[in-house]
C-alpha cells in the first residue's frame, strides 16, 4: 500500500506547480471615450508573458460612433494587420500592465478590433496620450478617419485563481485521506 500513498502524494505535488499557470491569465475591464465621438466598453482577457506585458487574446463589448450606433465588438483583429502599411504601426494586441503601480498603457501599435458591420477600431498609446482610430467599412482612404486622443479606463477583474495557501490545504487534504485510506487496506 505504501507505493499507492506514494503515488497519490507524488500525482498532488505535481499538480501544484501547474495551477500557477492560472494565474498568468487575466480578465480587464475597460471603457474609453474620445474627443471625435468615439466610446466604447467591455472587456479583454490578456495572458502574460511574466513580466508586465499582456497579450490581448479575446475581447467583447461595445463601441459608439458619434454617441448613437451602439456597435457589438465582432472579434480581436490578429496581430500585424491594422492599419494597412505605410499609415502608421501595426497592432501588436499588448497591453502593458504593472500591477504594482496599477499603472496601464497600450503602445504605438495598440489594440484593434472589429465591430458588428465591418469597421475597425484600434487603441493605442503614443507617449503620455491614449487615442483611438476609427477605420469605417468600406472607406477608401484614410482621411476620413478620426483620430483622435482618449480617455481610457482599464482596470484588471477579481481573479478567481486560488491562492498558495488554499492548495496547500487542499494538498494535506488529499495526504491525510491517503493515510486513511491506506490503514483501512492494511
Amino acid at each position: 500500500m505504501s507505493r499507492l500513498s506514494l503515488a497519490l502524494c507524488g500525482l498532488v505535488l505535481a499538480a501544484l506547480p501547474s495551477t500557477s499557470a492560472l494565474a498568468d491569465t487575466v480578465t480587464f475591464d475597460f471603457s474609453f471615450t474620445s474627443g471625435d465621438g468615439i466610446s466604447g466598453n467591455g472587456s479583454f482577457t490578456a495572458t502574460s508573458d511574466g513580466s508586465d506585458q499582456y497579450l490581448i487574446q479575446s475581447i467583447m463589448g461595445k463601441t459608439s460612433t458619434n454617441g448613437k450606433n451602439d456597435l457589438s465588438i465582432g472579434s480581436l483583429l490578429a496581430p500585424n494587420s491594422f492599419p494597412p502599411a505605410n499609415f502608421g504601426t501595426p497592432n501588436d494586441n499588448l497591453l502593458l500592465f504593472s500591477p504594482k503601480t496599477d499603472t496601464y498603457s497600450f503602445d504605438g501599435g495598440g489594440l484593434a478590433y472589429s465591430l458588428s458591420n465591418g469597421a475597425i477600431v484600434d487603441l493605442f498609446s503614443v507617449g503620455e496620450n491614449d487615442g483611438v482610430l476609427l477605420r469605417r467599412a468600406g472607406a477608401k482612404n484614410d482621411n476620413n478617419d478620426p483620430d483622435g486622443l482618449a480617455n481610457f479606463t482599464i482596470a484588471p477583474e477579481a481573479s478567481p485563481v486560488p491562492e498558495p495557501t488554499s492548495l496547500m490545504l487542499l494538498g494535506t487534504g488529499v495526504v491525510g485521506m491517503a493515510g486513511i485510506l491506506r490503514r483501512k487496506l492494511a
